[in-house]
């Protein structure tokens, strides 16, 4: 299951490797973040595969695209503190 996390960070943040490697390995909150993470990319992938967008579907895209920035943002923040905090 890390490896999934990984994968999905490293895409993402492949400047990060070191700290990525370090937090995974250190922090079981951050591989819950990252579980989280990975579940709304995969959500958004979802809804962004949808053969016929309602307006529903597009406004889950919405939602799932500020969830994942979000989720982004706080993941970036962890990765930049000490790796045993």
């Amino acid at each position: 299951m890390t490896t999934n996390y990984r994968q999905h960070l490293l895409k993402r943040f492949p400047y990060l490797e070191k700290a990525i490697e370090d937090k995974l390995d250190a922090s079981t909150d951050f591989r819950t973040m990252c579980r989280d993470y990975v579940d709304a990319v995969e959500a958004l992938n979802r809804w962004e595969d949808a053969a016929s967008p309602t307006p529903e579907t597009q406004g889950r895209i919405v939602e799932y695209r500020i969830l994942v920035k979000n989720l982004e943002a706080e993941l970036l923040l962890e990765l930049y503190r000490s790796p045993t905090s």
